[in-house]
């Protein structure tokens, strides 16, 4: 038992099928409809005895609703809910039907900004009341005991999760795998916080920190957002671009094939350029269920990139719909720094962060007797150590690439030398050669300097970039806007 005063937890019943009863009671296969909580709770009498130790209050939805119901009004009023009550409880158990769960532990992971204590959601395949044998009680009682951690010897959770069969899940990582098994939830991308099997084990090593600083709600949310999933058939414009003309959209998760590739045909191309110019945010999640974005990595995925697209590593289609809400509901952000935010862990969402640098924004162009341009040093952003840059890429934008057809260009690329300092390949700083056909670039070259980058680059640090051609008389290499694009693990940056 804990040495502190201990506080118990707080229930927020929302409804779902772990408070269903049939509809007609003498007739047990009547429909299920959601039943209020002090019905539930009389029939569970384990709950009867946790609350001979600590406080189990209550507070139930006015009408507890089936999960389908699901409404941002609802995210709201949870929010507030935990927030007004927020000293008064050591953590928060949420009672939620299973069919928008994802969604829901998705959005009060960004809107609980700072979040020091536990609040996790559960629910259940079958009903509580008048089931012997169903999975709801189980997943109620160690919810409880995890988000009273403190009183059980358990670490504290300061996370939204999802606790579902024997599983603890960051509920922004989550996904519902099963309409009917016990096991209705998993975590493709991200391991299971903890398990509930005989003791509960939880895995500190994976848990995001507690917070010092106070709980900050995100009240405000935009729904003006879509989901749109590419499919063979879509090439030809005509259905994307009715959805992109829908009044009230400022946003879209463009779920993609692969690691974030897309038809490159013109038609269905110029309505994407369509969408970002009229300040839709277009944010490329895959469709895979493990696995994640590199916008960049195949050609089909910088057609994407040259028409304002932006990735987000790993995140999960449901979290990236909720995260874009939250965003688009803080009216002090533009479009830029949506497009910015967006592709960074704000609440352990996603495995990566992708940092973009961008450098002065001038026309270069490299032939005859300039076969060399270096861009002066730029911040990079701190808050990372050296061993969490897993990928590094420079962008050159606005490319134009002239090449006879049997001979490509060969781009060397340097960090951190003078401008008069000699081109050595056997110096760390030496980055590599990059061959193109000219008839084969798009509007943008992608080079992975990352091995470079690793040796050379701390947080903090500015970083000049060095970019040569080769001696061919009739090569030429020019640009608009170079961007230095880091992959950081571990790295999050609050709204």
């Amino acid at each position: 038992m804990a040495d502190q005063e201990d506080k118990g937890v707080l229930i927020i019943y929302t409804g779902g099928t772990i408070g269903c009863v049939p509809s007609d009671p003498k007739d047990p296969s009547s429909p299920l409809v959601v039943a209020p909580w002090d019905e539930v709770s009389a029939q569970i009498p384990s709950l009867q005895l946790l609350k001979n130790d600590y406080p189990i209050d209550a507070e139930s939805f006015e009408k507890p609703i089936d999960s389908t119901n699901m409404r941002p009004e609802f995210w709201q009023h949870m929010a507030e809910v935990i927030a007004e009550n927020y000293d008064q409880y050591n953590g928060f158990v949420i009672l939620h039907g299973t069919d928008t769960m994802v969604y829901t532990a998705s959005a009060l992971s960004f809107m609980l900004e700072n979040l020091s204590k536990p609040v996790i959601i559960t629910g259940a395949q079958l009903p509580i009341v008048g089931r012997p044998r169903n999975d709801g009680e189980q997943n109620l009682i160690t919810a409880i005991m995890i988000a009273n951690g403190p009183f059980y010897k358990l670490p504290v959770v300061p996370e939204v999760c999802i606790f579902f069969r024997d599983k603890l899940l960051r509920g922004n990582r989550a996904r519902k795998i099963s309409a009917s098994g016990y096991a209705g939830f998993g975590s493709p991308n991200y391991p299971a916080l903890g398990e509930g099997g005989e003791h509960i084990v939880i895995n500190e090593a994976l848990l995001r920190k507690v917070s010092d600083q106070p709980l900050q709600v995100r009240r405000r949310l935009d729904t003006g957002v879509i989901n749109f999933s590419i499919f063979p058939g879509v090439q030809d414009g005509k259905l994307l671009q009715q959805v992109v003309l829908l009044e009230g959209l400022k946003a879209m998760v463009l779920q993609t094939y692969g690691t974030g590739n897309a038809p490159t045909e013109e038609n269905f191309l110029d309505v994407i350029e369509s969408a970002t110019r009229k300040d839709l945010v277009v944010l490329d999640v895959t469709q895979c269920s493990e696995g994640a974005v590199e916008l960049g990595t195949y050609e089909t995925s910088i057609a994407l990139l040259d028409r304002g697209v932006v990735g987000a590593a790993d995140i999960t289609p449901e979290a990236a719909m909720c995260k874009l809400m939250v965003l688009l509901g803080n009216e002090d952000l533009s479009k830029a720094d949506i497009n910015r935010l967006v592709q960074q862990n704000l609440a352990g969402e996603q495995s990566l962060s992708v940092v973009e640098t961008k450098y002065k924004e001038e026309t270069i162009s490299l032939e005859k007797e300039k076969r060399r341009h270096r861009l002066p040093g730029v911040d990079i952003p701190g808050g990372w150590n050296p061993e969490d840059l897993k990928k590094a890429v420079l962008r050159l934008r606005n490319v134009e690439l002239k090449t006879p057809a049997d001979a490509p260009i060969e781009i060397s690329v340097f960090l951190n030398i003078s401008s008069d300092d000699a081109l050595n390949t056997n110096s760390v700083n030496y980055a590599g050669v990059f061959k193109r056909q000219g008839k084969q670039v798009g509007n943008t070259l992608v080079f992975d300097i990352t091995k470079a980058t690793q040796k050379v680059l701390r947080p903090n640090q500015r970083l000049p970039i060095t970019i040569a051609i080769d001696e061919h008389p009739e090569h030429k290499l020019k640009w608009k806007q170079a961007e230095l694009v880091l992959h950081l693990v571990d790295w999050e940056r609050a709204v």
